[in-house]
């Protein structure tokens, strides 16, 4: 019978698991997969924030027509103009807010920065609804190109009666 010797049947220095080097590289793949996916949530904000308020300018001008239409006079007694909740311009502080007008219980949104969204009468069965712009002023009306602008990329929609 052969005698085996302590040394032949197992290798010293084996270790189960990760040695030092694979841990590191398991660390460093998982922290860039996760700055990665991070990165790639933060990248659409723009587009993220302009769909939002493209979304909301709809939902506000739904039931401000809604509105419009269920009220005995059409609007010629509301004001000139209202704002949705949020932060306004100096020069619209005491406007009054869609609120009066619409209900209490109506969800009145205010834009992805936190401004309000401006109605402002256009004519006597007109109305422009828009969001505040960059520094959270209101659209002025008066600026054509600006209202061009506006409406070209669906900042400013008009509602009108019949």
């Amino acid at each position: 019978m052969q005698k085996l010797s302590r040394h032949s049947s197992v290798a010293h220095g084996t270790r189960a698991g990760l040695g030092r080097a694979e841990t590191l590289w398991l660390i460093v793949l998982a922290a860039g997969v996760i700055f990665s996916i991070l990165g790639s949530l933060n990248a659409d904000r723009d587009g993220r924030d302009l769909r939002e308020a493209r979304d909301e300018l709809s939902y506000l001008a739904g039931q401000i027509s809604f509105a419009l239409r269920q009220d005995a006079n059409q609007g010629k007694n509301w004001p000139e103009a209202l704002v949705s909740t949020g932060s306004v311009p100096n020069s619209w502080q005491g406007t009054p807010s869609l609120a009066t007008v619409l209900g209490e219980s109506t969800f009145l949104p205010s834009n992805p920065e936190g401004y309000a969204y401006h109605l402002q009468r256009h004519g006597p069965r007109a109305w422009v609804l828009s969001a505040a712009l960059a520094d959270g002023s209101a659209l002025d009306l008066s600026d054509r190109e600006a209202l061009a602008e506006a409406r070209q990329n669906k900042l400013a929609l008009d509602l009108r009666l019949p």
